[in-house]
């Protein structure tokens, strides 16, 4: 049996810190379901357990058909979950992520026909590209990453944190395994999600739609990080899927109490929120903190060793200051809107408190809690997890650090009150409605052209049988 697990599973360092935080990651979201999931829980928590299952055989699989099943069972498991906001949703994700399974099996066939029986570093470009567009659907790389922002959207809050937390996740972990020397394709898509990203959470007014751009331009920092093929930037990726990880889930966790306070997605919504809702928002600003690189936070370790593994040339030290740059912009904008509006106005609200809808569980508070607490631990020790995975002679100064996130945290702040904080009245919510109907339209004309095309030259539709068995006849013969 031992035999068995080790010829079709890698247990390494680097395979358990991703399993421990994927599980962690996932039992957080839990404490959500109380809040959205309104019935058959038990259902939905197994869901959950079969999650867990199916993304623990990605990351420990060592060939290639095993991951594709683990693959395949976290596209199942996931859209079930989404059925508890409507067959429609989860239909239309699933037949995403489907369209992307077809582009990694084929890849897979090929990798495995090369050669490659074993997931292993993979030499041919060709054959880099190939997977990285196969794994891309599911880990929202640009160009594929249409189903995020509507599904994020749309989905019951627990299931947001899933997907965003972690789901999105996995297409990086095979990355790391297959792409340690470098990817052109991957550097530049993951800045184009930077930027893209940005700028979308940037001009965002619903505020799952704000993390839901927000996680597409993070997940371009762990592709900037493997895309570069430098150790340093290597292992930055490595703890920046750690730390998205965790601040995304507190983010969700804490969105989801603010849409039961207000009743509301949209910013602008959110009055007197420190005073209704203050270890939310004491989340939030930790966690927006991490992904802007502030220290002493995870997210500013992750970041840091990918800026210092790729600073090799005023281009590239542009690029980073101004995502960087982008990042303070929309994390600040929502923090204003969100939370410090009234606070800086100094008004006070005589109703904030008696007001007050939704109080959060002692779970909550526990899983709140325990993020925070991970957050900062990562961000002071987050060298002994690099060392874990591989040695380094590396060590954070946070003085510097602190001086270069007033670099262009002061440009961020002055650049909103130019802009009034990028105040957007209306804005239409994301949906894969749109991209479905049209489809829909396209197939139905193709339909009927086809079948006044083919139909009309015969008298009966009996005779389609024939045609068909001389055609596989024909197969048979000519191939076989």
């Amino acid at each position: 049996m031992s035999e068995i697990i080790k010829m079709n599973f890698k247990i390494d360092n680097l395979n358990l810190i991703f399993g421990i935080t994927g599980i962690l990651l996932t039992a957080l979201t839990m404490s959500l379901a109380r809040l959205s999931i309104k019935t058959k829980r038990k259902e939905y928590y197994l869901l959950n357990f079969i999650y867990i299952l199916s993304f623990l055989i990605v990351i420990f699989s060592r060939r290639w058909l095993i991951l594709l099943i683990g693959w395949e069972m976290v596209s199942v498991s996931t859209s079930l979950m989404l059925l508890w906001k409507g067959r429609g949703l989860a239909g239309q994700y699933f037949i995403v992520q489907f369209l992307g399974s077809s582009i990694l099996l084929y890849a897979i066939l090929l990798a495995i026909n090369a050669g490659y029986s074993e997931i292993m570093p993979i030499k041919e470009v060709w054959l880099q590209n190939l997977l990285i567009l196969g794994l891309g659907m599911k880990s929202a790389i640009f160009g594929l990453h249409f189903w995020l922002p509507p599904v994020h959207s749309q989905a019951p809050v627990p299931v947001s944190a899933v997907l965003s937390g972690w789901v999105v996740k996995l297409g990086f972990i095979t990355y790391l395994k297959i792409i340690p020397e470098g990817s052109n394709l991957l550097l530049i898509l993951g800045f184009l999600m930077v930027f893209y990203g940005g700028i979308k959470a940037l001009l965002a007014i619903d505020y799952k739609v704000l993390l839901a751009y927000s996680s597409i331009s993070q997940l371009g920092y762990i592709a900037i990080g493997i895309g570069s093929g430098v150790s340093y930037a290597y292992l930055g990726s490595i703890l920046h899927i750690i730390a998205h990880g965790l601040a995304k889930t507190a983010l969700f966790l804490t969105n989801g109490c603010l849409i039961e306070e207000y009743g509301s997605r949209c910013i602008y919504d959110f009055k007197d929120a420190w005073q209704r809702q203050t270890v939310s928002c004491l989340s939030i600003i930790i966690s927006f903190s991490s992904l802007m690189g502030i220290p002493l936070l995870a997210g500013y370790n992750s970041k840091h060793l990918i800026k210092h593994g790729i600073d090799s040339g005023q281009f590239f030290s542009i690029l980073l200051f101004i995502s960087s740059l982008l990042t303070a912009l929309y994390a600040l904008r929502f923090l204003y809107w969100g939370i410090f509006r009234d606070l800086l106005a100094r008004r006070q609200r005589e109703s904030g408190r008696a007001r007050n809808k939704y109080q959060l569980r002692k779970f909550e508070y526990l899983s709140l809690f325990i993020i925070i607490v991970l957050l900062l631990t990562v961000g002071f020790y987050g060298e002994l997890i690099v060392k874990i995975i591989k040695d380094i002679d590396f060590r954070y100064n946070f003085k510097t650090g602190f001086l270069e996130v007033i670099f262009y945290l002061l440009p961020a702040v002055f650049i909103l009150k130019v802009f009034n904080c990028f105040e957007i009245k209306k804005q239409q919510t994301p949906s894969l409605d749109i991209l479905f109907n049209r489809v829909n339209r396209y197939l139905d004309k193709l339909g009927r052209y086809l079948y006044n095309l083919i139909y009309k030259d015969f008298q009966y539709q009996l005779l389609w049988i024939p045609l068909f068995l001389i055609f596989l006849l024909y197969w048979e013969l000519v191939f076989h």
